[in-house]
């Protein structure tokens, strides 16, 4: 009922509900291929080839036996309806295979925000690793240097109970450690059900993301959007790993996901929750490879002290992107937890994770390398992908052209 609210609503209803899940991942991508595109009457010649006025034509559920990765339904070939001109538009792309448009480090029909040529012009000829290869913190940065959370000062946790509640001194200890505690310093604020409040209220052993949304509202609402977290919206039963296509840890397969799933609320543990949640549930080749990875090694150096902060990578790093923001004039930095947001095409990475340690060209490189994403990065890439060569080469062009008009 999610995407069929109505026996007779037709395409245009499920077209609706397609915009209401992936509408704002479009808008933010700048969608290459936009409806606009195609409602233009200069183009209008192009929707008897394709209709993409709609995800339909492209995305049809319920067809397992011709869909493909992201719910892609059309032939590899279908670019060439449009752009069969396109070797004698651009020499660089003559002999090029028609099936080959959207290939590691070429072109994604939606999301081509990594691979603009304007953008690429601007990363030609980096390293493979950057020179201050970091990656940012999640807080607060001043002066350009991030200090991590900012804890309130002077403010004792008072954990005020039930008279009829009695919590393990265990659980008690952790929490006074925790950044809840001197954050909120009120067990009640979090365990109050949801009809009562902090002072009147019955107690909740278990606070659901509705109460984490008092104070994480973006952290949440990526959380909804993610394969983890989207069933509950609808009102549906908990994602759990035993539902996901991708190997996974049998014992771990009823496990309800939530919020406290991979953050405990009483000791609130990012280390543990950047890698060991992680690996609790995902035994994917690509998962079980990375503690022999040399990301993994330089995560064991920043948290031994041995390396800068924001050196190490964890699988939070490359998988929930940390973004600036600025709050009342204070710079701020957030993890993304729509952990699915980057993943396909994985060139979003690019942008929002590979590009504070890597070059572009690397980076491009790297996530083309399907055999090297599997193994988690152990080694280097092995084919060079040739855009960086093809957008060098159109720069010298356009650079010769404006030298010969004005030596006109």
């Amino acid at each position: 009922m999610t995407c069929h609210s109505s026996a007779f609503g037709g395409n245009d209803e499920i077209q609706k509900k397609c915009v209401e899940c992936h509408g704002d991942e479009l808008r933010h991508a700048e969608d290459s291929h936009p409806k606009r595109l195609f409602t233009d009457p200069r183009n209008f010649d192009q929707v008897e080839l394709i209709d993409a006025r709609s995800c339909l034509p492209c995305h049809r559920e319920h067809k397992p036996d011709i869909t493909r990765a992201i719910g892609v339904t059309v032939p590899n070939d279908f670019c060439m309806l449009c752009h069969d001109d396109i070797e004698t538009e651009r020499p660089t792309h003559k002999g090029l295979s028609i099936e080959s448009c959207a290939a590691g480090g070429c072109h994604n029909y939606h999301d081509n925000a990594a691979l603009y040529e304007d953008y690429l012009v601007g990363h030609l000829n980096e390293p493979a690793v950057l020179q201050n290869a970091l990656i940012p913190i999640t807080g607060v940065e001043q002066t350009g240097l991030a200090t991590g959370f900012v804890r309130a000062v002077n403010k004792a946790p008072t954990y005020p109970l039930p008279v009829d509640k009695h919590l393990p001194d265990s659980i008690l200890a952790q929490w006074k450690e925790s950044v809840h505690a001197i954050e909120v310093g009120d067990c009640m604020i979090c365990h109050a059900a949801p009809e009562g409040n902090s002072e009147r209220a019955s107690w909740d052993d278990q606070p659901g993301y509705d109460t984490c949304k008092r104070c994480h509202v973006y952290e949440v609402e990526g959380f909804l959007k993610s394969r983890y977290g989207m069933r509950l919206p609808q009102k549906l039963s908990h994602m759990r790993p035993g539902l996901a296509r991708q190997p996974m840890n049998h014992e771990m397969g009823n496990v309800k996901l939530d919020c406290s799933t991979c953050h405990d609320p009483h000791t609130l543990s990012l280390e543990q929750s950047d890698v060991e949640v992680c690996m609790s549930c995902h035994t994917d080749r690509h998962s079980l490879s990375y503690p022999n990875s040399e990301h993994f090694r330089l995560l064991q150096m920043e948290r031994a002290g041995r390396a800068a902060a924001g050196s190490g990578v964890s699988c939070a790093t490359c998988h929930m992107p940390r973004t600036r923001y600025e709050h009342n004039g204070v710079v701020k930095v957030r993890a993304e937890h729509n952990l699915n947001d980057n993943l396909r095409p994985n060139e979003k990475m690019i942008r929002t994770v590979c590009v504070h340690c890597h070059g572009v060209g690397f980076a491009i490189d790297a996530l083309a390398d399907e055999k090297l994403v599997r193994s988690n990065f152990i080694g280097l890439p092995k084919d060079k992908i040739k855009t960086l060569d093809m957008v060098a080469q159109r720069k010298r062009q356009s650079q010769a052209r404006r030298h010969l008009n004005r030596e006109k």
